[in-house]
This record gives C-alpha cells, structure tokens and sequence, in this order.
C-alpha cells in the first residue's frame, strides 16, 4: 500500500475521480511507491523519521499518478488546423 491515498490525489486533481478511475488511481499509487522503494529501499525509516518527508513523499506519488491520468494515452504533441498542443514527454510520462 503506497504512502498517498485516492484523497491525496484528488486534493491535487482539478474534476472529480469517478470509481473507475478510482481504481487506475490506486494501482497507479502502487505502481509508483513500487519504483521509488526500489530507488530508496529504506523508504519507511526515513518516513518514520521526518513527517516532511512523508509529505514530500505522498506528493511525489500523487504528482506520478496525475501526470498518468492526465495524459492516459501519452500524447506528445497534437494539432487541428491553427491548433497545436505539445507536452514534455519526459513530464507526462509520470516517472
């Protein structure tokens, strides 16, 4: 179970998380503390040791997790006529 929960992403997330997406969120949120524990193996201690850095950490999932549900398919760039969006990947790929 990751340190940030479905609250701490909506807090962070501009429309409402219908129950699908709920689900995405939560698997996301594991996904996420999966690659930062095999970064820091000491994960818990250093939570248990600095409440700023369990918020810092709780952040940093939720930012992973929105990054993947704002952009789900991974678009980089789009255009229609006059119109064209791009997005840095290296941002919107949620690592």
């Amino acid at each position: 179970m990751s340190y940030a929960t479905l609250a701490d992403v909506q807090k962070r997330y501009h429309d409402s998380i219908d129950e699908m997406l709920a689900i995405v969120v939560g698997t996301r949120l594991a996904d996420a503390e999966l690659i930062i524990r095999q970064t820091i193996p000491n994960l818990d201690q250093l939570v248990a040791e600095s409440e700023n850095y369990e918020q810092l950490l709780i952040m940093v999932e939720s930012d992973m997790v929105l990054r993947l549900i704002k952009n789900p398919d991974g678009f980089s760039q789009e255009s229609d006529g006059n119109y064209s969006y791009a997005i840095y990947q290296q941002v919107a790929s949620g690592v």
